[in-house]
C-alpha cells in the first residue's frame, strides 16, 4: 500500500512539474531572479541591525545614500508582481509560440487584465497590489490570462484575417488578436465585478485576510493558534501569496502586543505570561524568512550534490542569513514547487511547538524585547531572551529544520535526474532523426522546454571543457591473431545530474554553440597526453584512432594545432590515426582536400569511418588518401541475416587488396560475426566481442594480459 502511494505521489509531482503551466512559471521566476538579488542587497544594507550604521544613515552625510538604496529597493519590490506577470506570461507564450507578436501580445494582455483584477480605477485601487502583496494575484493572472488567450486565440472563427494583396504582415498578426483579447478582458473584468460586489471584497487578498481574522476568533493565543498561524502562513507564501500580509491582521490581534505585555508584567514584579509573539516566530521559527529558508539554504550545502542548485544557495546565503528569503524561495524555486510544500510548512510547526514547549518548560526564557526581523540568528535569540539559552534553541530549531529538509533536497535532486536524462534521450533522438533526414537539429534554437535544457547542456559541457573535465574511454583494436595493435579513443563525458552524455549529441551542441574548435582541441591534448603512456607502458607501435569532425578538418588552424600538439609530446605522426566520416568526405571542399592531403604528407594514417560505398569514398580510394576503411557498423550487425551485407564486405574487402588499404570490422559482438568476417577476408576487429571501451588504465592492463596470454600460446 505504501508502494502504491509512494508511485502514486511520485506521478503527482511529476504530472505538475512537467506540464506547462509549472515550466513557465519555473522559467518566469528564475527570469526574475537578478530584479530579487539588487532588491534583496539594497534591503540588506537599509537593515543591517548596526546601531552605528543605522546612525549614519538618518544622517545628513548617509541620507544620499539611505535614499539611493530606498529608490532602488522600491523599483525591485514595489513592482515585483508586475515583473513576475510579464516573465511568467512571456514564459508561457514562449512555449507555445514561435510569433514574436504573441510573445509580446500575451504579456500586454495579462497587465490589463491584472490592472482589472487590482482594482485600478476603482476606491479599492492600491499601488501595494504591484508589489509583493499582489503576487498571487499576479501568478494567477499571468497563467489563466496567457491560457484563455491561447485558447481562444487557436480557434478560426475569433481570429480573422484580412486577405488582401500588400496587407502587412505583423498588422495582420495583430489584428487576429483583437477578438480573443476582447473575450479575455471581459471574463477578467466579469469575475473581478464579482470578486467585488458580490463577496464586497476590495481584492483577492483581502478576502483571504478577511477569512483569517474570522478563523482565528475563537482559537485564542495558545499553541494551536501558534501552529495555525505558521501553516497558513506557509501555505500562502507556497502559492505566491505574500502570507505576512494575508495575516497579518491575526498577527496584530493575536501575537504583536504580547513581548509588551511581558515586558509590562517584568515591570510590575510579575511573571511573564505570553510565549507567543511576533518576535517569537521572528526570532525563533522565521530564520531565514518563511518556511524557515536557513534550515534549507544550509541543508542545501551539506547534502546537494548539484552545483546548480549550490550555486543558488550560495547567492541566496546573504540575503537568507537576514531573514530575506525572496531569493532563494522564487530562485530556486520553492514556490510552487510540490516537492518542497511539505518540508516548506512542516519545518516552521516542528520548529514553532520545539520552541513553545522549551519556554513552557523553563528551558528558555519568555521573549521580552522586540526584536527587529532583519538581526541574523543566533544573535537574535540572545538579544530577544537576554540568555545565551535563546541562541542555543535557534541552534537546535535550525538543525531540527536541516534534517526535515534533507531527504526533500535528495528526492527533488532524484526527480532532476530522472527529468533530465529522459530530455537529454529526447535531445539525443531529435539529433539522430535529423541526421536521417539530412538536415540540422538546431538544439539551441527550440523555444520549448527541451531547447532550455540544451542550452543548460551546452553551457555545462563549455564549463566541462575549460576545467579539463572530460576523459577519453578507449576501445581495443585487435587482428585476427589476437594481437591488439591499437584503440581507438572515444569521448566521454559524466554530466554531473544526468550521468554519462551521447558523445554526438555533445559534438552537436558544441557546434552551435560555436565553441567545438575549443571541444575538439581538449580532446587533441588528451589524446596525445595518453600517447605518450601508451608509448611506455605497451610499446612505440602501439597506435592510437581518433575521429576528427568535418568542422575540424575544414578550420585553417587544425594542422598547425595538430603538429604543435604532437611535437610538444615527440609523438611519432604514423602512431596517430586519423579517422574521417564518409559523411565529411561527401562534403568535399578544397580547404578538406587540402587539409588531407597535408596529413598525408606528414605522416599520418588516414581511416575512412562508417564506410558505405559512397561514390565520392571510392573516388578517394582510387587515389589512395586513405589508409583504412572502417566498416559501417549496420552493415557488420546485418551480415549474420542479410547475404547482401556479406557480398559488400567481401566487395570492399577485394577493393582493400587492389588498392593497398586495411578493412577494419567495428560492431562485431559475436563470434559467428567474426568467423563471417574471417572467411570473407577481414582480419581487423573492434567491438564489444573482444571488450567495451575502458579507461586508460584498465586499457593497458587488458593489453598487457593478451600478451601475456598470446606468448604462453
Amino acid at each position: 500500500m505504501f508502494h502504491t502511494v509512494a508511485k502514486f505521489f511520485r506521478g503527482f509531482l511529476d504530472a505538475i512539474e512537467n506540464s506547462k503551466i509549472s515550466r513557465a512559471i519555473r522559467k518566469g521566476l528564475i527570469t526574475a531572479i537578478p530584479i530579487l538579488m539588487i532588491g534583496s542587497v539594497a534591503l540588506i544594507l537599509l537593515s543591517l541591525p548596526i546601531d552605528a550604521y543605522q546612525d549614519f544613515l538618518t544622517s545628513s552625510a548617509g541620507a544620499v545614500f539611505h535614499q539611493i538604496l530606498s529608490l532602488v529597493h522600491s523599483a525591485a519590490f514595489d513592482f515585483l508582481a508586475i515583473v513576475f506577470l510579464i516573465t511568467i506570461s512571456y514564459s508561457y507564450a514562449q512555449l507555445y509560440s514561435n510569433k514574436m507578436s504573441m510573445r509580446i501580445g500575451v504579456p500586454i494582455l495579462s497587465l490589463c487584465c491584472f490592472m482589472i483584477m487590482s482594482g485600478t480605477g476603482t476606491e479599492s485601487f492600491s499601488i501595494s497590489n504591484f508589489g509583493v502583496n499582489g503576487l498571487f494575484i499576479a501568478i494567477l493572472t499571468a497563467i489563466f490570462s496567457s491560457v484563455l488567450f491561447i485558447k481562444l486565440a487557436s480557434v478560426p472563427k475569433l481570429t480573422p484575417q484580412i486577405y488582401a494583396d500588400g496587407t502587412d504582415h505583423d498588422f495582420n498578426a495583430v489584428f487576429s488578436m483583437i477578438v480573443p483579447g476582447a473575450l479575455v478582458l471581459l471574463i477578467f473584468a466579469s469575475f473581478n465585478y464579482v470578486l467585488v460586489n458580490v463577496l464586497g471584497a476590495g481584492n483577492l487578498s483581502d478576502f483571504l485576510a478577511d477569512t483569517m481574522i474570522t478563523l482565528f476568533m475563537d482559537l485564542g493565543k495558545g499553541l494551536l493558534s501558534g501552529i495555525l498561524f505558521v501553516f497558513f502562513l506557509g501555505t500562502f507564501w507556497f502559492f505566491g501569496i505574500h502570507g505576512g500580509n494575508v495575516m497579518d491582521n491575526v498577527s496584530q490581534q493575536f501575537f504583536a502586543g504580547n513581548v509588551d505585555i511581558n515586558t509590562a508584567n517584568i515591570s510590575a514584579g510579575l511573571p511573564p505570561t505570553e510565549i507567543l509573539s511576533k518576535t517569537f516566530f521572528d526570532v525563533f521559527v522565521f530564520m531565514g524568512g518563511c518556511g524557515t529558508i536557513l534550515c534549507l539554504v544550509i541543508a542545501v550545502f551539506l547534502f546537494s550534490r548539484r552545483r546548480s542548485i549550490k550555486d543558488i544557495a550560495r547567492m541566496g546565503i546573504g540575503p537568507t542569513l537576514f531573514n530575506i528569503n525572496e531569493f532563494v524561495i522564487f530562485g530556486l524555486p520553492v514556490v510552487l514547487n510540490p516537492v518542497f510544500f511539505i518540508p516548506f510548512v512542516v519545518t516552521p510547526i516542528v520548529i514553532t511547538a520545539v520552541s513553545y514547549f522549551a519556554v513552557y518548560l523553563g528551558l528558555v526564557p519568555y521573549v521580552t524585547q522586540a526584536v527587529e526581523w532583519t538581526t541574523p540568528a543566533i544573535l537574535s535569540g540572545y538579544v530577544a531572551t537576554g540568555s545565551v539559552a535563546g541562541s542555543l534553541l535557534q541552534i537546535i530549531n535550525i538543525a531540527i529544520g536541516v534534517l526535515i529538509y534533507r531527504p526533500f533536497i535528495r528526492l527533488y535532486e532524484k526527480k532532476q535526474v530522472v527529468n533530465m536524462k529522459k530530455d537529454i534521450r529526447e535531445l539525443a533522438d531529435i539529433l539522430a532523426s535529423s541526421e536521417k533526414e539530412n538536415r540540422p537539429p538546431w538544439l539551441l534554437d527550440r523555444n520549448d522546454h527541451l531547447g532550455s535544457v540544451a542550452k543548460m547542456l551546452a553551457a555545462d559541457l563549455r564549463h566541462a571543457v575549460k576545467k579539463h573535465k572530460l576523459i577519453l574511454y578507449y576501445q581495443p583494436q585487435v587482428r585476427s591473431t589476437g594481437e591488439c595493435f591499437g584503440v581507438e579513443a572515444l569521448l566521454r563525458w559524466e554530466h554531473e545530474i544526468a550521468g554519462f552524455v551521447a558523445p554526438p549529441l555533445m559534438i552537436e551542441l558544441a557546434r552551435e554553440a560555436n565553441f567545438l574548435a575549443e571541444l575538439e582541441q581538449e580532446i587533441l591534448e588528451m589524446a596525445c597526453t595518453d600517447l605518450c603512456v601508451f608509448y611506455e607502458k605497451l610499446g612505440a607501435k602501439f597506435e592510437l584512432s581518433l575521429n576528427v569532425t568535418p568542422d575540424m578538418l575544414k578550420s585553417k588552424n587544425f594542422y598547425g594545432v595538430l603538429q604543435d600538439i604532437m611535437q610538444k609530446n615527440r609523438l611519432d605522426p604514423r602512431s596517430l590515426w586519423i579517422e574521417v566520416t564518409e559523411q565529411a568526405v561527401l562534403s568535399d571542399t578544397p580547404e578538406l582536400v587540402q587539409t588531407i592531403e597535408r596529413l598525408r604528407q606528414a605522416g599520418y594514417n588516414l581511416s575512412l569511418d562508417d564506410f558505405g560505398m559512397g561514390h565520392t569514398s571510392l573516388l578517394y580510394l582510387q587515389n589512395n588518401q586513405f589508409d583504412q576503411v572502417k566498416l559501417d557498423g549496420s552493415i557488420v550487425r546485418d551480415m549474420l541475416q542479410n547475404k547482401r551485407s556479406c557480398d559488400i564486405i567481401s566487395s570492399i574487402v577485394s577493393l582493400g587488396k587492389s588498392l593497398h588499404f586495411s578493412v577494419l570490422a567495428e560492431y562485431v559482438e559475436v563470434p559467428e560475426q567474426r568467423d563471417k568476417l574471417l572467411a570473407l577476408g577481414c582480419n581487423e576487429f573492434q567491438g564489444y566481442l573482444f571488450s567495451r571501451p575502458l579507461p586508460q588504465d584498465e586499457l593497458i592492463s587488458l593489453v598487457k594480459r593478451w600478451r601475456e596470454r598470446l606468448k604462453k600460446a
